[in-house]
C-alpha cells in the first residue's frame, strides 16, 4: 500500500514539475515577446518573428541601403533602378514600436500557428526629380521603343469573309503618369520588384474586339454589301456593286455605315462625263446632204450629279437590288444616237429655209427671214430646246410692239413666230432687211410648225456655205412674169377664170427657190378663192 501510495506522489509530483515548467517557458516566452516580435509575424511582407525593434529597423536600413527596383516589362525584359541614384534614404518614426507596443506577448503560443501580419510606412524620402529622371533613362520609356496601342477596327473586305473586326494591338507605350505613380509607391514599401504588366502603367486600345458597337458597325456593312444598282440610260447600262464601292465604305461618327463624300462624287463625276451632252457640239445630217457640226449647245442630257449621289449613297446603303434610270437636270429626245432623236426643227440660216422633221422623215418645210445680219441681229447658230408654245403673243422691244398669232420661243427672246407684216420671205432679205433676231415665217407656215412643237422639242440652227439662194437672171425674170400676170387679173369675175388659171400655172412651174420671190402670191390666192365663191350656186 505504502509503495502505491509512493508511485502516485512521484506522479503528481512529476505533472506538477512538469506544469511549472511549461508555466515559466510560457511566461518567459511572454517576456521575451513583449520586447521582440511574435513567431510568424511580419511587416511589409517581411518576416521579422523572434526581431527587435531595432532588429527589424536595421532590416529596413539594410533594404534602403542596398534598395534595387527591378521593372518587369511587358516584353519580359528587365531593367534596374537604384535607391542611392535618386537620393533613397531612411526617416525614422514610431511606427515599428507602435506595432511592437501593441502587440501581447503572451499570445505567441497562438502566433506559432497563425502569425500577424503587420504593415507600417517605411518613413523614407528620395529625390522626386532624381526619380523621374531615373525612369526617363530607361529603354522601355525611348520613344524609339514604343509602339503605341492600336484600336480594333473594321477590315478590308475579304472575298468570303466580308468585313471582320480586326482586334486591338496593345503595343507597349508606357503612361509615365502612370509609371511614376506606381514605382513611388513600390519604392514606399521597399518592395524590389514591379511588374508593369500588372501594374497596369500602360496606355491601352481604347477600342477592343469585343465592342458591340463596332460589332454591329460589321454588321452593318456587311449588309451594305448585298446591293447592287443597276442606272440605265438609254440601251446603255452601269453596274454600280461591290468592286465599286467596296473601298467608298465608311462609318460615321454614329457607328454606321457611311459612303466616302470624295470617292463618290468622283464616281458621279465620270458618269456625268459620260452621259452629259448638254452644251456639246451636235452632229446633223442637213436635208441638203452635208453632215454639219452645230456648236453653241444649249440642248441635251445634262446629268444631276447632286442628285445623284444622294440617291447613289441611299442605294448602296439600302442593301437591296435596284434598277433605275440615271438623275438628269435637263432631259433631251434620246439617250440612243443623237440626243435630239429624230423629231426637230431644222434651220437653215444660209438658205433661209425652215425644215419640220418628224420620224426621222421631212414632213414639212419653209422659206424664212432671219436675224438682220446688217444690224448685228444675226440668228445665232445652235442647238436649243422650245421654251414653251403659245398662240396671241405681243413682241416687244425698244420701239416696237408686234402682236403674232404664233410665238415659240427657243433661245431666250429669239424665237419662231407668224410675221404677216411681211410678204416676202427666203432668199438674201435676211441681210439687210432681217428681223431683230427671230425666226419669222408666213402665217400658214407659223401655223403648221405649232402643231408640231411643244415645250423642249429640239432646235437645230445652223450655217452651210454653198445653200445661198440668189436666183439667176433667167428665175428673176419668170418671177417678175409670175407678179405681172397675178397683177393683171383686176378684179375677179367668171370670165377671169383662164387668167388666173395662167397666173397659177406659171407659178408652180418657177424653180423652188424662186416661188418665194413672188410678192404678190398671197393676191392670187385671193383670187382663187374669190372665183371659188362666184362659181358656187345661188
Amino acid at each position: 500500500m505504502f509503495n502505491k501510495i509512493m508511485e502516485n506522489k512521484k506522479i503528481l509530483y512529476s505533472i506538477i514539475g512538469g506544469i511549472a515548467f511549461l508555466l515559466v517557458v510560457y511566461i518567459g516566452g511572454g517576456l521575451y515577446f513583449s520586447k521582440h516580435f511574435c513567431p510568424g509575424t511580419t511587416i511589409n511582407g517581411r518576416t521579422v518573428g523572434g526581431y527587435s525593434e531595432e532588429k527589424v529597423k536595421d532590416m529596413m536600413m539594410s533594404n534602403v541601403d542596398n534598395y534595387e527596383l527591378t521593372l518587369v516589362t511587358r516584353e519580359k525584359n528587365k531593367e534596374t533602378i537604384k535607391g542611392k541614384n535618386f537620393g533613397l534614404k531612411q526617416d525614422w518614426d514610431d511606427g515599428v514600436e507602435k506595432l511592437l507596443d501593441n502587440q501581447n506577448g503572451f499570445t505567441w503560443i497562438a502566433k506559432l500557428f497563425s502569425g500577424d501580419k503587420l504593415s507600417t510606412a517605411t518613413l523614407i524620402s528620395y529625390d522626386d526629380k532624381k526619380l523621374e529622371n531615373q525612369l526617363d533613362s530607361l529603354a522601355c520609356m525611348q520613344k524609339e521603343n514604343q509602339k503605341e496601342p492600336v484600336n480594333a477596327r473594321i477590315s478590308e473586305y475579304t472575298p468570303g469573309k466580308g468585313f471582320t473586326v480586326l482586334a486591338e494591338e496593345d503595343g507597349n507605350t508606357i503612361d509615365k503618369d502612370k509609371l511614376l505613380k506606381k514605382v513611388k509607391e513600390t519604392v514606399n514599401k521597399t518592395e524590389d520588384t514591379l511588374n508593369l504588366e500588372k501594374a497596369e502603367v500602360y496606355v491601352e486600345p481604347k477600342v477592343k474586339k469585343e465592342d458591340s458597337k463596332l460589332k454591329n458597325s460589321v454588321k452593318k456593312l456587311n449588309k451594305c454589301v448585298k446591293s447592287k444598282i443597276t442606272l440605265k440610260s438609254g440601251s446603255q447600262v452601269e453596274t454600280v456593286d461591290l468592286n465599286n464601292f467596296k473601298d467608298w465604305l465608311t462609318i460615321d461618327d454614329n457607328e454606321n455605315p457611311s459612303v466616302d463624300e470624295a470617292k463618290l462624287a468622283a464616281y458621279v463625276d465620270t458618269l456625268s462625263k459620260k452621259y452629259t451632252t448638254f452644251g456639246k457640239p451636235k452632229q446633223l445630217k442637213t436635208s441638203y446632204g452635208p453632215v454639219v457640226t452645230i456648236g453653241n449647245s444649249h440642248y441635251g442630257w445634262k446629268v444631276d450629279k447632286a442628285q445623284e449621289i444622294k440617291q447613289l449613297r441611299e442605294d448602296i446603303l439600302s442593301g437591296k437590288n435596284v434598277t433605275r434610270d440615271l438623275n438628269y437636270s435637263v432631259k433631251a429626245a434620246s439617250h440612243d444616237g443623237n440626243d435630239y432623236g429624230d423629231s426637230y426643227v431644222e434651220i437653215n440660216l444660209t438658205a433661209q429655209k425652215l425644215f419640220v422633221i418628224k420620224g426621222g422623215s421631212n414632213v414639212f418645210e419653209s422659206d424664212i427671214v432671219t436675224g438682220n445680219v446688217s444690224k448685228g441681229n444675226g440668228t445665232p447658230a445652235g442647238v436649243f430646246g422650245v421654251t414653251y408654245a403659245t398662240r396671241d403673243a405681243v413682241l416687244k422691244g425698244d420701239n416696237y410692239a408686234s402682236h403674232v398669232s404664233y410665238w415659240m420661243p427657243f433661245n431666250g427672246n429669239i424665237g419662231m413666230h407668224d410675221a404677216t407684216w411681211r410678204n416676202k420671205f427666203g432668199g438674201i432679205i435676211y441681210k439687210t432687211s432681217g428681223s431683230h433676231g427671230c425666226v419669222n415665217l408666213p402665217l400658214g407656215s407659223a401655223q403648221t410648225v405649232f402643231g408640231y412643237v411643244s415645250k423642249g422639242f429640239p432646235v437645230l440652227v445652223y450655217e452651210l456655205p454653198g445653200t445661198e439662194r440668189g436666183l439667176s437672171a433667167a428665175d428673176q425674170a419668170k418671177v417678175n412674169d409670175v407678179v405681172n400676170t397675178i397683177n393683171a387679173i383686176g378684179a375677179v369675175t367668171l370670165q377671169s377664170e383662164p387668167a388666173i388659171a395662167t397666173a397659177r400655172g406659171k407659178y408652180e412651174a418657177l424653180p423652188a427657190q424662186a416661188k418665194g420671190q413672188v410678192t404678190n402670191y398671197a393676191k392670187l390666192q385671193q383670187a382663187e378663192a374669190s372665183l371659188a365663191t362666184l362659181k358656187q350656186p345661188h
